[in-house]
Order: C-alpha cells, then sequence, then structure tokens
C-alpha cells in the first residue's frame, strides 16, 4: 500500500515537472531570420526569400491575419478556450464520479480492486506517466485530434479507478464531506479568478510551488519509514493547500487576460484540463486523509473517556 502511495505522488509530481519544463521558451532561430540578422549587420535591405521560410512561418504568412484580430490576451477573446477547457474537466470528473460511485456501491467490484490494489495501482501508475509524459513532450500529439482525447480519456479512467478504490476504504459519509470540502474549494477559487481584476498574479509562483511540492513530497516518502502519524497529518494540511494554490495557478492560466504573465496558449486545452484534473484529485485525496485523522481521533478520545 506505501509503494502504492509513494508512485502516486511520483505521478502527480512528474506531470506537473513536465507542464512546468514545457512551458520553457526555445530559442530556436530560423534561416530566415538569420537572414534578416545578416541584413542589418551590413546595412542592407531587408529581402527574404521565400524559399528560407520554414512550413511553419510560410503558412504564417500566407495566412496573416492582423493582430488586432488574432489577440489572445484578452478575457472575451478567450471565452471560447475557457468552454472547451471547462467542458473537458468537467466530462472527467464525472467519468471520475460515476466510476466512484460505481465502486463503491458494488462490493464484488470494491473487494477485487482492493485485493488487487498493487498491481492495478502499478499498471496504472506506468500507463498513465506516459501518457503525461507523451502529451507534455509532444505538442503536435496533445493538439492531434481524436488521439489527444483518447489519451485523456484512457488517463481519466485510470485515476477514477484509484480514486474509486481509495474511495471505498473510507465510510460514505467521509467521502461525501471530502466532496464537499472539495466542490467548496474549487467554487471559492473560481469565483476568484472569474472576477474581473484578481489583486494577485499566481501565475508567477511556478518555481516556488514546484520547490514548495517537492519538499512536500520527499517529507511524505520519509515519513513512511518513520511511522509519525502527526507528521503525516501536518503534511496532508500542507499538500491540501498546496494543491489549492495549484489549482488557482492553473485557472488564472486559463482564463488570462492582459495583466497575466504567464497563461496558456489557444491550443492548449489538454494540458489545461489535465493539470486542473490533477490538482483537484490530489487536494480530494488531501481532504479524506485529514478527515480520517480527525475521525480517528475522536474515536481515541471517546475509549479514553470511556476508560
Amino acid at each position: 500500500m506505501k509503494l502504492s502511495w509513494i508512485a502516486l505522488w511520483v505521478m502527480i509530481y512528474a506531470s506537473l515537472l513536465c507542464c512546468i519544463l514545457a512551458k520553457l521558451p526555445h530559442n530556436n532561430i530560423s534561416p530566415s531570420k538569420l537572414h534578416i540578422v545578416a541584413a542589418r549587420i551590413r546595412n542592407q535591405p531587408i529581402s527574404v526569400p521565400f524559399d528560407l521560410f520554414t512550413n511553419h512561418e510560410k503558412e504564417e504568412k500566407l495566412n496573416y491575419i492582423p493582430r488586432s484580430l488574432t489577440d489572445f490576451t484578452t478575457r472575451k477573446s478567450r471565452l471560447g478556450f475557457i468552454r472547451k477547457v471547462y467542458a473537458i474537466f468537467g466530462t472527467q470528473m464525472l467519468t471520475t464520479i460515476l466510476i466512484t460511485y460505481t465502486i463503491m456501491t458494488t462490493h464484488n467490484i470494491a473487494q477485487f480492486l482492493y485485493e488487487n490494489y498493487q498491481i492495478i495501482a502499478s499498471s496504472s501508475f506506468i500507463i498513465s506517466t506516459g501518457i503525461i509524459m507523451s502529451l507534455v513532450s509532444n505538442p503536435k500529439l496533445r493538439h492531434k485530434k481524436p488521439i489527444n482525447f483518447i489519451l485523456l480519456g484512457i488517463h481519466t479512467i485510470l485515476q477514477s479507478i484509484i480514486v474509486g478504490t481509495f474511495s471505498s476504504i473510507f465510510s460514505p459519509k467521509m467521502v461525501c464531506y471530502g466532496t464537499i470540502h472539495t466542490l467548496t474549494a474549487f467554487l471559492t477559487i473560481a469565483l476568484y479568478t472569474f472576477q474581473p481584476n484578481p489583486q494577485y498574479d499566481f501565475t508567477i509562483l511556478g518555481s516556488t510551488l514546484l520547490t514548495c511540492l517537492t519538499t512536500l513530497l520527499v517529507g511524505c516518502v520519509l515519513n513512511t519509514y518513520f511511522h509519525m502519524p502527526l507528521l503525516d497529518n501536518i503534511f496532508s494540511g500542507c499538500l491540501a493547500v498546496l494543491f489549492a494554490i495549484y489549482l488557482l495557478y492553473d485557472m488564472q492560466m486559463i482564463v488570462g487576460g492582459r495583466h497575466r504573465k504567464y497563461q496558456y496558449g489557444q491550443q492548449e486545452y489538454i494540458l489545461a484540463a489535465l493539470n486542473m484534473y490533477q490538482n483537484i484529485l490530489s487536494f480530494y485525496i488531501q481532504i479524506i486523509k485529514l478527515l480520517h485523522y480527525n475521525e480517528k481521533n475522536k474515536r481515541k478520545d471517546s475509549r479514553s473517556m470511556e476508560w
């Protein structure tokens, strides 16, 4: 069971790390740009042969549209992108809820998954990590339909099985409480993000959040060998807060606006939905762990009072 938890956290960390690395700028210089630079150095008129343009630049040159019509920095211009991302995210969450409900209400399925949890978690970890790495590292793959939706759907189903098996361990009352807490946090963050002019820009905190996540994950892995329940509870609380900030970070990158330093591009709806989905699942898991720890403490207090 501990190895499964470690694998789950490694998968989350790897996905977030790859998403941040995918946003780093590239310094590729095309032949057409080199021709322009050389002409400027020699003080000659700039006349770039059409053959020197790359295929991407040729396509842009032939299908040129004024910047005022293609500006993707304002919220009004991003409405279609926002609707697409939240539609994909909503489909993912609906799939997870239905699979989790089916597992929790069907005893045979829950027992089978629980007895074979090590195998299921390991195989899901390998497949999900491969899908995440492929989607994050290969822009052509995550932009190509329908393969991007197929890969995202497989990843969603695998994650839903893991979450459903995890939820079946706890009582339905605790799962409902965890769902309510998660939904409340999501709505609160969404209301803050969609207000006209949020005061703070969280899109600049990518490196800071990654550093905090790395530190907490290392602490969680080490704590599996020291068996300190109080420390595990502290880590769960810190991770819940961190994933809530990550959710706010991704939402601001989705909504965008001129006041945002970083934001998702027009074709990155798969990456945006994937990040938001991983953050909400991670937040839910930490909330369930906190509720479970609180219930255990209440049972200990009631037993001590009886004695």
